[in-house]
């Protein structure tokens, strides 16, 4: 049976480079980051997706993935 994982925290995040721009970080544990989020809602989704599946963020990220993305599609 799957479980649901919830190891996952939203940080607040600014950068010195552009201060007003309000990002949000994930991280796993205490410390390790995940990825970094434009809006609070972008960032709740993606912890939501990896609550579900730890790498869901790695699916569709294949070379292979990449190349079939680019690709004009046959009529």
């Amino acid at each position: 049976m799957k479980t649901s994982r919830s190891d996952y925290k939203i940080r607040p995040y600014r950068t010195n480079l552009n201060p007003e721009q309000q990002l949000w970080q994930i991280y796993i544990g205490k410390d390790e980051l995940v990825t970094t989020c434009r809006s609070l809602e972008q960032a709740e989704q993606t912890v939501a997706a990896l609550d579900k599946d730890p790498w869901a963020l790695s699916r569709g990220n294949t070379q292979a993935d990449r190349a079939n993305m680019s690709a004009v599609p046959k009529k």
